[in-house]
């Protein structure tokens, strides 16, 4: 969990980046926050799990940046498959949800952690920067 003060934007070192969201404009908002804001690359998207398992491209990002709620498969059963074939794979999960039970689950699948959709724009520097570094990142708010 992140306890640091300091300003992640001038600390993020770069990185590459694949998402998977089904949802297409919020894709591209995340796609040019990331290239634009933060000056990272993304590598790929897909609009679902079994889109993200076929696409080559995955394998080779720094950190996946994938959604939980989906149609076809699922953030939870796409990082599973992915984290059992490659467990170092750092996944980033999005999430609207802030059920603290259903939170716990990502924790236990292996993300390496989650940012609120509501607070992503204002959070998700600090977890890159923490996820870069080694550390997992959940929000402050969470009770686990």
């Amino acid at each position: 969990m992140n306890t640091s003060n300091q300003e992640p934007q001038e600390m993020i070192q770069t990185a590459q980046f694949f998402i998977v969201d089904d949802n297409a404009p919020f894709r591209t908002a995340l796609r040019e926050f990331l290239e634009q804001e933060l000056a990272q690359k993304v590598s790929g998207e897909a609009t679902n799990g079994v889109e993200a398992l076929a696409n080559d491209m995955i394998y080779t990002a720094d950190i996946i940046i994938m959604d939980i709620m989906m149609k076809e498969m699922d953030g939870i059963n796409a990082a599973r498959r992915l984290l059992w074939e490659f467990p170092n794979l750092k996944i980033l999960a999005v999430t609207a949800s802030e059920d603290s039970i259903f939170l716990r689950q990502l924790v236990h699948t292996g993300f390496y952690g989650c940012v609120f959709k509501s607070q992503l724009f204002k959070d998700l520097p600090d977890a890159i920067h923490n996820i870069l570094e080694g550390r997992r990142y959940y929000p402050q708010s969470l009770k686990l």
